[in-house]
């Protein structure tokens, strides 16, 4: 077998002023459903580096690259969501596939639906994609309320 690597971009809410035809967001989430299919997202150059030659190097299935057209931040990590540490996804595309990783305590912060069109500062704001949305959803996650089960906590604090 040989390795197969597709390579695909334009992939999030962020590119909203081109309209809803141009916001793929069910192809990632589709891609992450095909079994023995490796998706790759990767934040940054590094990650893509590594994504990259991973997917070329796979012996025993494709792979697929979502590279963003946006500008994204330089950023590294010491772990992957280690056990036992709340979690928070943020996706700027359909949420539903980071459930798995977040778990029953965590939260996804995502699209449930999609064809808004706007410039993307206005959509990131109508979906909560936004610095203060993050932080607040960080600290409600990482702080349960007092006595009380964090299944029950999200009514609490609304």
């Amino acid at each position: 077998m040989h390795a197969v690597a597709q390579v695909l971009t334009h992939d999030s809410l962020g590119l909203g002023e081109d309209g809803p035809t141009h916001q793929p967001v069910e192809h990632l989430a589709s891609l992450r459903l095909i079994p023995h299919l490796d998706v790759w997202r990767p934040c940054d150059g590094l990650e893509t580096a590594v994504a990259s030659q991973s997917a070329v190097a796979r012996p025993d299935g494709p792979s697929a690259l979502m590279l963003s057209r946006q500008n994204l931040p330089q950023v590294h990590r010491d772990a992957i969501l280690p056990p036992g540490v709340p979690t928070v996804a943020v996706e700027a595309g359909h949420r539903d596939g980071w459930y798995r990783y977040v778990g029953r305590d965590g939260e996804v912060i995502g699209l449930s639906d999609f064809g808004a069109s706007a410039p993307a500062s206005v959509l990131y704001e109508h979906f909560g994609i936004t610095a203060a949305h993050v932080t607040e959803t960080l600290v409600r996650v990482a702080r349960p309320a007092r006595g009380m089960p964090k299944t029950f906590q999200h009514a609490a604090v609304a």
